[in-house]
C-alpha cells in the first residue's frame, strides 16, 4: 500500500550507523524518565483543587463556558442525558439495577430538587453564569458553583471533587450490575452511552492522571534502552546500531501510548502557564523533554531517510534527465538516426523513471496528490506540444515534420527534466530550520518541504484496510485488463484512438479534485479521518470525513468489471460477451469506467 513517508522509515525499526551515532550523542535517557517523574508532579499538583488557588484554577478552567467545546460542561451534559436515559429505560422495566441507574443519574444531576424554572434554565442556559439551581448535592451543582466562583476557589473545588467520587462510585456500582447481573442486558445500547459519556468526562477531568499512567512504564522501558545506548562502546558498530533500534522501538511505543493522553492535557496549556507553582513548571518540563525526544528521534531518522530515500531520489532525477539528453544525442545525429541504441536508452528511461516514481512517493507523501495531478496532465502537454508543433512544421514538403515532431518533444523533456532535478536538489539537499525550533540554524539539519509532523507510525492500523484495499485492486487490477483486453480485445478496433482521446481528458480530474480539497481543505479532504468521530462527518471542518468510504464501492465495480471482460473472452457465444464484445457503445463506456476506477481508487487513497 501506499503510505506516508513519515511512517515508511518505522517499519523498518533500524538504523544505519549515521543515525544509531546521532541518537547516541543525544544522551537523552534522562529526558525520557523525566517525563514520568514530571507527569507523576503534574498529577498530584493539579489534585490538590481542594486547597491549592493554583490547582483549582486549572480545575474552572477545564469547565469551559461552552455547551460544544469539549470541556466538562458540555461532557457533563451528556453524562446527565445519557444516565437519565437509562434509569427511565430501566425503570419502566421494573427491572434489576434500576436502584444503581437512579443513584448514578441523582449523583450527576440532582432532578429531584429541580423546580421547572430550574429545567427551563438549565435547557436554555449559554453560559454557567444563568444557570441557577434550587439546590441539591450533585456533580452539575459543584461545577456550577466552580464556574461562577470568582475568588476564592478552593472550597467549590473541593465540592466539585467530592461530587465526582459520588459519581465515580455510583458508576463502579452500575458497572457492576452490568457485569455481573446482567442488568442492562435489555438496554446495552444506553449503558454504553454511559460508559461513553463517563470516560469523556474523564478524559478531561482526569486528563493529568492519565498521562501518568500511560508515561510510567514506556518512559521507564525508553530510559533503560536510552542508557544503554549510552554504554554501548564507541567502536561497537554492530551494538550501537542495536540498541539504537531498540531504543526507536521504545520510543514509537511511548509516542503510541501518550499521543491522545498528551493533546488531552495540552488543551489546558493557557491553565498551567497561569499558575505560580510546580504546575506550570511541570507542565512545560514535560513539553520540552517530549519535544527533545521527539527533534532528537526525528533527527536521526531523517538521517536514516536522508541517506536511503532523499539522496537516491535525487540521482533518479539526474539520471531521468541525462537519458533524455542522451535520447537527444543519439536521435539527431546522421541521416538516419541509431535506431537500435535509441530503443535501449528508451528502455533505460523506462527503468530510471519507475525507480524515480517509487522513491517520489516515498519521499514525501505531503505533495502526492500535486505529483499525481501533474503526472496525468502530461499527456495532455504533450497533445497540446504536437498540436503547436503540428501548427508550425506541419506543412511536410517544407519541413522535416516527423523528425521535428520527436525534436522538439526531447527538446521539451530536456528542459522539464533540468527543472525537476534542479527543484529537487535544492528542496531536498538543502538545509532548513527545524518545524519545532524556529531558530535552529545548524547548517547539517536536513529537513524538507512541509515534511510531517513526525517519523513515528503505527505498522498496523485498522484504519489504513481500506486504503491498502483500494490501492491493491486499483493497482493490481489495471494492467491486467488494460490496455490489452479492453479495450484491446472488446472495442472495436476503430475505437481504440477515441477512448485514448477521452481518458487523456478524463483522467485528468480524479487527481486535480484530491490536490484542490487537499490545498484549500474546503473540509473535504481525503487526509481527514476516514472514520465516525464525533459531529456529523458530512460538516466541512469535521474531524472525519466518513463520507469518502462511498468510494468503497468502487472496489467491487472494479472487479466486477475485470471478471465481465475476462468471462466474455472465454464464453464469447454467451449472453454477456455478445452485449459487450465489438457493441460500440457498452464496450467502450465499460473500458472507460474500468480505467477510470483505476484512477479514483489510486488518487484518492
Amino acid at each position: 500500500m501506499l503510505i506516508g513517508s513519515s511512517q515508511l522509515l518505522v517499519q523498518y525499526e533500524k538504523l544505519i550507523p549515521a543515525s544509531a551515532y546521532a541518537l547516541k550523542e543525544a544522551n537523552l535517557s534522562q529526558k525520557a524518565q523525566e517525563l514520568s517523574t514530571k507527569a507523576n508532579g503534574l498529577k498530584n499538583e493539579v489534585d490538590r483543587a481542594n486547597s491549592d488557588p493554583n490547582a483549582a484554577k486549572v480545575l474552572k478552567a477545564k469547565i469551559g463556558t461552552g455547551r460544544n467545546d469539549g470541556r466538562l460542561w458540555h461532557l457533563v451534559w451528556n453524562l446527565m442525558y445519557t444516565t437519565n436515559k437509562l434509569h427511565n429505560a430501566v425503570h419502566q422495566q421494573a427491572g434489576p439495577g434500576d436502584h444503581e441507574a437512579y443513584k448514578l443519574a441523582k449523583a450527576v444531576l440532582n432532578y429531584s430538587k429541580f423546580t421547572t424554572d430550574d429545567w427551563n434554565n438549565l435547557n436554555t442556559a449559554n453560559t454557567w453564569e444563568e444557570i441557577k439551581t434550587s439546590g441539591g448535592n450533585s456533580l452539575i451543582k459543584a461545577l456550577v458553583d466552580l464556574a461562577i466562583a470568582s475568588t476564592d476557589l478552593t472550597a467549590p473545588a473541593g465540592k466539585v471533587k467530592s461530587q465526582y467520587a459520588q459519581v465515580a462510585q455510583a458508576f463502579q456500582q452500575v458497572q457492576t450490575q452490568n457485569d455481573s447481573r446482567r442488568a442492562y442486558n435489555n438496554n446495552q445500547d444506553k449503558y454504553l452511552a454511559v460508559v461513553k459519556a463517563w470516560n469523556a468526562f474523564n478524559a478531561v477531568y482526569k486528563a493529568e492522571e492519565h498521562l501518568n499512567t500511560a508515561l510510567t512504564n514506556p518512559a521507564s522501558n525508553l530510559s533503560s534502552s536510552l542508557n544503554q545506548l549510552n554504554s554501548a562502546p564507541e567502536d561497537d558498530l554492530l551494538d550501537v546500531c542495536s540498541k539504537a533500534s531498540e531504543a526507536l522501538k521504545k520510543y514509537n511505543i511511548l509516542t503510541k501510548a501518550i499521543k491522545e493522553k498528551l493533546e488531552d492535557v495540552k488543551k489546558f496549556e493557557s491553565a498551567y502557564k497561569s499558575t505560580t507553582n510546580d504546575i506550570k513548571q511541570n507542565y512545560t518540563e514535560i513539553v520540552d523533554n517530549h519535544t527533545d525526544l521527539k527533534n532528537a528521534f526525528n533527527d536521526a531518522l531523517r538521517i536514516n531517510k536522508f541517506w536511503i530515500i532523499v539522496w537516491p531520489s535525487v540521482i533518479a532525477q539526474w539520471l531521468n534527465f541525462l537519458t533524455y539528453v542522451i535520447l537527444l544525442f543519439v536521435y539527431v545525429p546522421g541521416d538516419s538516426g541509431h535506431l537500435t541504441m535509441f530503443y535501449w536508452v528508451i528502455a533505460v528511461s523506462g527503468f530510471v523513471f519507475g525507480l524515480s516514481n517509487v522513491l517520489t512517493f516515498a519521499i514525501d507523501d505531503n505533495y502526492l496528490p500535486i505529483y499525481i495531478a501533474g503526472e496525468n496532465s502530461f499527456p495532455a502537454t504533450t497533445s497540446l506540444i504536437h498540436y503547436l508543433s503540428s501548427l508550425m512544421f506541419g506543412n511536410r514538403r517544407k519541413w522535416n515534420s516527423d523528425f521535428l515532431m520527436v525534436y522538439i518533444d526531447l527538446v521539451v523533456a530536456i528542459l522539464i527534466s533540468f527543472a525537476a532535478a534542479a527543484m529537487w536538489t535544492v528542496a531536498y539537499l538543502s538545509s532548513h530550520k527545524k518545524k519545532e525550533d524556529k531558530t535552529n540554524n545548524d547548517p547539517d539539519t536536513f529537513w524538507h518541504i512541509n515534511p510531517p509532523d513526525g517519523y513515528q507510525g503505527e505498522i498496523v492500523n485498522p484504519k489504513t484496510f481500506m486504503p491498502f484495499l483500494m490501492v491493491l485492486v486499483g493497482m493490481g487490477l489495471v494492467y491486467c485488463i488494460y490496455p490489452a483486453i479492453a479495450p484491446g480485445m472488446i472495442v472495436p478496433f476503430y475505437l481504440v484512438d477515441k477512448i485514448e482521446m477521452v481518458l487523456l481528458i478524463a483522467t485528468i480530474f480524479p487527481p486535480l479534485i484530491v490536490a484542490i480539497v487537499t490545498k484549500y481543505k474546503f473540509g473535504w479532504s481525503p487526509k481527514a479521518e476516514w472514520k465516525d468521530n464525533s459531529g456529523d462527518p458530512w460538516a466541512p471542518g469535521s474531524p472525519c470525513n466518513y463520507l469518502w468510504h462511498f468510494f468503497d464501492l468502487v472496489i467491487p465495480t472494479m472487479i466486477i468489471l475485470a471478471y465481465l471482460f475476462i468471462y466474455s473472452l472465454h464464453y464469447r457465444d454467451s449472453s454477456v460477451a455478445r452485449s459487450i464484445i465489438n457493441q460500440p457503445k457498452m464496450s467502450t463506456c465499460l473500458t472507460i469506467l474500468f480505467y477510470m476506477c483505476h484512477e479514483i481508487l489510486d488518487n484518492f487513497t
